[in-house]
């Protein structure tokens, strides 16, 4: 085999890598949602520790992609990265051939879209706990009689007096 044929090969590896451990993070912030909403924090403590080295596992496969790309620039490493994924592909298509060239663009285009769901699914995430610590803040000054609404939502969803409240927290 050709020196450009194991580079774009290597460049493959590097996005299956990347597609596997992306697929991998989405199942893991999923099952930390559902940990979350049903409060099983068993489930939430292994969910975040997995998604933490799966973070990390990503940033330093994001970091080889970054020094692939300088390599097949031959830039200086300190700078920024000189191309994409796309732009190399583009430049290496004769040299690859059109098919080896759509299977990386396919497979860039899956690591695009898992990236997005991942974003998508930690901004749900954020306003998710954003919601649960403004509830339960909510809750807590309630009960230590810190506000005195008429009525407000139980955590049931359920409108009620802040005295049924108080009760209610108290065990009554």
């Amino acid at each position: 085999m050709n020196d450009v044929t194991d580079r774009v090969e290597s460049l493959e590896r590097l996005l299956e890598d990347q597609e596997t451990i992306s697929e991998r993070l989405l199942a893991v912030m999923e099952r930390e949602r559902r940990a979350t909403i049903d409060l099983d924090l068993d489930t939430l403590r292994e969910a975040l520790f997995e998604k933490e080295t799966l973070i990390t596992t990503l940033g330093a496969m994001e970091r080889m992609v970054v020094q692939y790309l300088r390599d097949e620039a031959g830039e200086d490493p300190s700078g920024d990265p000189p191309a994409t994924v796309t732009e190399v592909i583009e430049r290496r298509r004769a040299e690859i051939g059109e098919p080896s060239a759509l299977r990386l663009i396919a497979r860039r285009d899956r690591v695009r879209g898992l990236h997005r769901r991942i974003r998508e699914l930690g901004e749900h995430e954020l306003r998710l706990v954003e919601h649960s610590l403004h509830s339960m803040d909510l809750s807590l000054r309630i009960i230590r009689n810190r506000i005195e609404p008429d009525r407000v939502y139980s955590p049931s969803g359920r409108m009620r007096s802040s005295q049924e409240l108080r009760l209610f927290h108290r065990g009554a």
